[in-house]
């Protein structure tokens, strides 16, 4: 069962990927993967698997407007897999020692939406300067609403 909160950015993103004529990815009904995202650091996401599910059991990640959100399975022609893009920026030359400590969960043209796993936290991170903090959030739910906020002003909808 989602909560009220979670339920409302739910349908607030719904609503905006309609409003902005892009597509939306129906709830992911699998069970949760257990390998290809920290290997043996199961112990410290407990904070981060009930609040990034409790998300896709709504709408499994959005591309709206150059703001991405990873889900856990592939819609139409979008690669959309939390545990793939991870598998794959871990594995790039450019994967720092500090970037192992990171679940990577999105992306626009300029920042990085990552689960910073040591701090337990979700952040918005320059995209070149990974260690610049723009914003940090107790909870999956204020970082989605920030996105969603900045997708509005973008395109004054706010």
């Amino acid at each position: 069962m989602l909560d009220t909160e979670m339920s409302g950015v739910i349908n607030n993103t719904v609503d905006l990927a309609q409003k902005l004529g892009y597509p939306v990815n129906p709830p992911f009904k699998e069970p949760k993967p257990v390998e290809g995202l920290t290997g043996d650091m199961k112990a410290e996401l407990q904070s981060f698997w009930p609040q990034y599910l409790e998300f896709v059991a709504g709408v499994d990640g959005f591309s709206i407007d150059g703001y991405s959100v990873f889900g856990l399975a592939s819609h139409g022609d979008e690669h959309n897999g939390l545990a793939e893009y991870n598998a794959e920026l871990s594995g790039t030359e450019s994967a720092e020692e500090v970037k192992r400590e990171f679940i990577w969960i999105g992306t626009s043209g300029t920042d990085w939406y990552v689960y910073n796993i040591p701090a337990n936290s979700w952040e918005i991170r320059d995209r070149i300067a990974i260690d610049e903090v723009y914003n940090s959030f107790t909870n999956f739910r204020d970082l989605l609403m920030n996105i969603l906020n900045r997708i509005k002003e973008a395109n004054d909808l706010a």
